[in-house]
């Protein structure tokens, strides 16, 4: 096996890990996007109803 076709090997692997890594980044920040929006309308009910009461 020669010494370039084992650094593409790992070129590859990085370059996979990189865009799994990516694909995870990228659910968590929606994740976290809707767990905000989430708390946000929580936040505004929990105020709604002492205003009203």
């Amino acid at each position: 096996m020669s010494i370039e076709s084992k650094n593409n090997k790992s070129n590859l692997r990085l370059k996979t890990k990189y865009s799994l890594l990516k694909i995870q980044n990228s659910t968590f920040k929606t994740q976290n996007l809707k767990f905000t929006v989430v708390q946000f309308a929580i936040a505004g009910y929990y105020r709604h109803s002492m205003a009203t009461e």
